[in-house]
């Protein structure tokens, strides 16, 4: 599942010239997602089997017709899609990604694709060929991210297939707070491989980013729910992100 959601009642490029605009089209999605999705709320298999992906679906129409956004769309060779609104304005972008995942197809995508620069970050606790593919875009970082810094025994992609292994995970606010020391990013791709669910609560209203006044546009979260606990942990995200009023479902597939 790959969340993309937007930071539509924060900082944003085209706010200036949408701003009543942006406010009533959050006003009408909102109330269609809430319509659709209420019925299900405490129904937590349901929701991650198809409700939160229908909802989303059927309820983007709301955006698709203001013609706001122009969300581009970005697939790797591993069919993997990234979905990123490119910037109306000349300024350069940030890009945060990880995991790798063996494959920067999206990420070279992306950079031909904008008119403005682009300063890529990557994490990765596979070093080949990750570091090699990676360093030719940005910089890159050889550990995983998570809730915690240690060890963690997660399923990693090595040689096309995903296999068991122990990896050095660094505490997702450590990295952005104390090694990147960067404030605004334009988008963060995250496929943590189950370490997401240790920093879902960083992007709620007064979470971990906003304490560190850190801004995040753009996200691409791909969340992997493998049992009851992690779809109720999914389903307790969405309806957070949706009671802040700040973040947008605009695809999930």
């Amino acid at each position: 599942m790959t969340y993309v959601i937007l930071r539509s009642h924060s900082h944003f490029k085209a706010r200036e010239q949408y701003s009543q605009q942006l406010d009533s089209i959050y006003s009408e999605w909102k109330k269609c997602i809430v319509k659709n999705i209420e019925p299900f709320k405490d129904n937590y298999t349901a929701l991650w089997n198809q409700e939160i992906a229908h909802t989303v679906e059927r309820c983007w129409q709301v955006w698709g017709r203001s013609k706001i956004f122009n969300v581009s769309y970005f697939t790797n060779y591993g069919g993997e899609t990234k979905f990123h609104i490119l910037p109306v304005k000349n300024e350069k972008s940030v890009l945060l990604s990880f995991g790798v995942g063996n494959d920067t197809d999206s990420e070279l995508l992306l950079k031909n694709a904008s008119k403005s620069p682009v300063e890529f970050y990557g994490a990765d606790p596979i070093h080949y060929p990750n570091a090699e593919l990676f360093g030719q875009i940005g910089t890159f970082f050889n550990f995983g991210l998570g809730g915690e810094t240690g060890i963690l025994d997660a399923d990693v992609l090595i040689n096309g297939s995903y296999v068991h292994k122990d990896v050095l995970i660094l505490n997702f606010k450590y990295f952005l707070v104390e090694i990147l020391k960067i404030k605004f990013f334009d988008n963060i791709w995250i496929d943590a491989e189950g370490g997401e669910f240790g920093f879902l609560d960083y992007f709620f209203y007064g979470g971990v980013l906003d304490k560190s006044d850190i801004t995040v546009c753009q996200i691409n979260f791909e969340i992997h729910s493998r049992n009851e606990t992690h779809y109720k942990m999914t389903g307790d995200f969405f309806f957070q992100m949706l009671e802040d009023g700040r973040y947008v479902a605009m695809r999930l597939e």
